[in-house]
């Protein structure tokens, strides 16, 4: 940040429309540890790429 007095405030409209009624459980496809396991797969593979082409 930078130090001074001015402030600015970026705001859109929102409409929410929350309702214990509604609310419902979200549980997730795939468990965290193969989430992250896929991307770490994905992460290695990209760096091996890019090594690939720079040489």
């Amino acid at each position: 940040m930078l130090s001074g007095h001015a402030q600015a405030i970026d705001s859109a409209p929102v409409k929410a429309n929350a309702s214990m009624d509604t609310f419902e459980l979200k549980v997730p496809a795939e468990s965290l540890e193969e989430h992250l396991h896929k991307i770490r797969h994905i992460s290695t593979k990209d760096k091996e790429e890019y090594s690939e082409r720079k040489a």
